[in-house]
């Protein structure tokens, strides 16, 4: 059978590579290159993690530890006399920690005491109808007749 192997290939993974990956998140790396230094991809990365929950656990934490690190240096930079790209920066952080560093804002619409927005489907023939009496009942209101 083509592409079938009999047995598969052992695992790379090692229960050190959770420390491993502590490690590289304290030195700010991201999932690309915590994957490269442990020769794995990325597609491996995410499969040991729905795998493993200690392997997950630690890919959290070093995600957790590489943002701080991001910010911690970027708060440094921030008030040092070392050149400092601010808008580069913030491209970083906005693309990498989207959850804390969005820019985005959610707003929900509600209708009456927080219910549904109650909507109605209305024919373009309907819309003229209704138009068409709004005005008749301003003209009947006001003095000007329809041959003035």
């Amino acid at each position: 059978m083509c592409g079938v192997n009999a047995m598969a290939r052992p695992t790379k993974y090692t229960p050190d590579m959770c420390d491993r990956l502590i490690a590289f998140g304290k030195e700010g790396m991201g999932r690309a290159e915590m994957a490269a230094e442990l020769e794995i991809d990325r597609a491996t990365l995410s499969a040991w993690m729905d795998e493993k929950p200690e392997f997950s656990r630690a890919v959290k934490a070093a995600l957790d530890h590489s943002q701080a690190w991001w910010e911690k240096n970027g708060r440094i930079a921030t008030f040092s006399d070392v050149p400092f790209n601010a808008t580069s920066f913030i491209f970083n952080m906005k693309n990498r920690f989207k959850e804390d560093w969005s820019d985005r804002t959610q707003t929900e619409h509600t209708g009456k005491d927080g219910g549904p927005i109650e909507t109605s489907d209305v024919s373009p023939r309907d819309k003229l109808a209704a138009m068409m009496d709004s005005n008749a009942k301003r003209l009947a209101a006001s003095s000007i007749t329809p041959d003035e």
